[in-house]
């Protein structure tokens, strides 16, 4: 990355997912509660040139676990996940 490089910085609970805990733990038991359009939002952000960096108050233990939601969310387009 360069001078030029353009960043877009979200937080995932509560603007990725609909709230902290339940957007957590829901996706665990199946129950969708993602932000709706949130996929292409975050895509359209993408394709303006924008890198994407994902932040989280969950532990270090649970990124591999926020990673997944993230990786899984499907609303007819994919999230890109920045690691």
């Amino acid at each position: 990355m360069d001078e030029n490089t353009k960043f877009f910085v979200t937080d995932i609970d509560g603007t990725v997912t609909k709230s902290d805990i339940e957007g957590f733990l829901y996706p665990l038991v199946g129950i969708d509660w993602t932000q709706n359009d949130v996929a292409k939002l975050y895509s359209d952000i993408s394709e303006n040139g924008y890198q994407i960096i994902y932040l989280s108050g969950k532990t270090f233990i649970a990124q591999d676990s926020v990673k997944g939601y993230l990786k899984g969310i499907n609303q007819g387009i994919y999230l890109t996940l920045i690691v």
